[in-house]
């Protein structure tokens, strides 16, 4: 969903790429059938049981998703939401970005996270909230700031007038 087929009244959610966990999901299925017909004689049970649980782990994990498949971020009208958890109003909202953080010793994968910055009632300064950006989602850290610049800009139209 693009910015511009935003209306006010949508839910701009970032989800899981339902695609993306299947595939994994048979991935890791997979992995756990070869283990079956495979290392069930090699070298006792140990390994056996190591070859199936490597597979069959990830598989249900991603399986799991999948069938869940969860709003991550929700941006609308009355604000932002993490985990169906309110985060911040359009009126407490100061600024949103994304970010690329340092990769950890020995990462391999992008590190990027969505900065919230907003502030609570009866306190001083502002609060940050950092939100991990996977790359199995569904939406692209552009389309989520887009959504959060056009609901922020539609509730100063609306206090405005």
């Amino acid at each position: 969903m693009q910015a511009d087929t935003l209306s006010k009244d949508s839910n701009f959610e970032v989800k899981e790429s339902v695609v993306l966990d299947l595939i994994i999901a048979a991935i890791g299925f997979a992995m756990a059938g070869s283990a079956l017909l495979y290392d069930s004689n090699a070298y006792g049970s140990a390994l056996f049981g190591k070859s199936l649980l490597i597979g069959l782990i990830p598989g249900v994990i991603f399986a799991v998703k999948a069938i869940k498949n969860n709003a991550t971020l929700s941006i609308n009208k009355e604000g932002i939401y993490l985990h169906n958890n309110f985060i911040t109003d359009w009126t407490f909202f100061k600024t949103a970005y994304v970010q690329q953080m340092p990769l950890a010793a020995g990462g391999y994968t992008d590190n990027i996270v969505l900065i919230i910055e907003y502030y609570k009632v009866g306190e001083s300064g502002f609060f940050k909230r950092k939100i991990s950006l996977t790359s199995t989602q569904n939406k692209s850290e552009e389309e989520i700031i887009a959504a959060i610049t056009y609901f922020y800009k539609i509730s100063k139209k609306v206090s405005d007038s």
